[in-house]
């Protein structure tokens, strides 16, 4: 019952929540400080599963516009939304949820690809015990993480694939290509460089028989004005 609620999305009095929504307040993990004593600058820090909040309902419903009209969606302009805790636990949904899934990771800047691929990590670890899978590579900094195992006689197993890309500022346009079967297409920091070109060689890979197999989630609080001019 829980896979498919995290799958296609429950309606609790009339009221529907995306996949992604039930997934996010119920199984997936974040870090935060200790509220219990909030005055308290040597409090620890709390692993939780996310609170629902205003901007949460918001995206929920973007999100199903968006999978019903085979759209994408842009979230730019506002700091403290919480959009590193969103894409991890988007995109660590995908990873769980579809077996031979391939879930691209793009950004301009290591750093900002660093924090988002650090949650996903922490995320996949953390979450409920049932849906957590093994990786057989680990290393986030080598373009790509494979989840499964291996057998006995050495093979990979792979479940689903995630590749980070580094565009460098907007200059390897090409960085978006090659990719197959996506299911999840996430955009990092578009107002800080160049992105369109990119985000335009990844089309093939999000084209199914029946239109987009995947919703292109482009994120970003701000940016240089002159740089920020794909987004």
């Amino acid at each position: 019952y829980e896979w498919e609620k995290v799958k296609n999305g429950v309606e609790i009095d009339g009221f529907k929540l995306s996949g992604w929504l039930y997934w996010h307040l119920n199984h997936w993990k974040l870090t935060t400080d200790d509220t219990d004593n909030p005055d308290n600058i040597n409090s620890d820090i709390n692993i939780i599963t996310p609170d629902l909040r205003d901007n949460e309902l918001v995206i929920n419903n973007a999100l199903l516009r968006a999978e019903t009209e085979r759209k994408g969606i842009c979230i730019m302009g506002l700091r403290q939304m919480g959009k590193t805790s969103f894409e991890s636990s988007y995109g660590g949904r995908s990873g769980v949820v579809f077996k031979n899934s391939q879930n691209l990771i793009m950004g301009t800047s290591d750093d900002d690809l660093n924090n988002i691929t650090a949650s996903i990590d922490f995320g996949l670890l953390n979450c409920t015990p049932y849906f957590r899978i093994p990786r057989i590579t680990r290393d986030w900094g080598a373009e790509r993480v494979q989840l499964g195992v291996k057998n006995k006689s050495g093979d990979n197993l792979i479940y689903s694939t995630y590749v980070i890309r580094n565009t460098g500022g907007g200059k390897k346009t090409e960085k978006g290509a090659g990719v197959s079967n996506l299911k999840s297409n996430l955009w990092d920091e578009i107002g800080k460089d160049d992105f369109l070109s990119a985000l335009t060689a990844t089309k093939p890979a999000m084209l199914g028989v029946n239109g987009w197999r995947t919703i292109p989630i482009c994120t970003g609080t701000g940016g240089n004005v002159v740089k920020a001019q794909d987004a």
